[in-house]
């Protein structure tokens, strides 16, 4: 938190000083970006992220305002990435195939949101979630903010139908460590129960 003195009244603003996910100073507190992330669940994972990367998009012109996503955008989020983790050890042109074919998604954004699924499926910390937001902010950008939550139900969508394996029953490019049916329970749950984490 600033420095404030009551008797000089001078402050010190300090750039580097912890914030929240609302973009609030901290004092290194629960929302510190050094703490851990604790059990918040793939929902509530995918809302942190979603809400700076929002900010961010917003900040870069993407958004008139600024909104935090709503519960139904944190769940289809949360599925999407599941579902891209789940096949994270795809090349770059098979992961297109699959989960972005037909969609007006270029290779330079696909790169930038594969990135933020990435960073936020090995976060520990508020600050690693922050730090996966920037890539997914700027994603946003050029996706644009009015065609944004189209595009995130359709990207959803895609993967819901490619399903694990893309037809194969199996993610043939899994990371390493992944167990086979890694990802499967996503799509064997029914849409609006607990996701699993990503």
């Amino acid at each position: 938190m600033s420095n404030f003195s009551l008797g000089n009244r001078e402050s010190h603003y300090n750039p580097d000083e912890p914030r929240d996910w609302h973009g609030r100073w901290t004092g290194g507190g629960p929302s510190g970006e050094n703490t851990p992330l604790g059990d918040l669940g793939a929902v509530g994972r995918a809302s942190i992220l979603l809400g700076h990367a929002r900010a961010g998009a917003k900040q870069r012109g993407a958004f008139r305002a600024f909104k935090l996503p709503s519960q139904a955008e944190a769940e289809r989020f949360a599925r999407l990435l599941a579902a891209w983790n789940a096949a994270s050890g795809l090349d770059d042109a098979r992961f297109a195939e699959w989960f972005t074919r037909g969609l007006d998604i270029g290779p330079v954004t696909l790169g930038r949101l594969r990135k933020a699924a990435a960073g936020a499926a090995q976060a520990r910390t508020f600050g690693q979630v922050i730090e996966a937001s920037h890539p997914l902010a700027a994603a946003i950008q050029e996706i644009g903010g009015d065609r944004w939550p189209e595009m995130l139900e359709r990207l959803e969508d895609q993967a819901e139908r490619v399903g694990p394996g893309g037809g194969t029953g199996h993610f043939s490019g899994l990371a390493a460590g992944d167990r086979p049916d890694h990802g499967s329970e996503l799509w064997s749950r029914p849409r609006a129960s607990g996701m699993r984490r990503f």
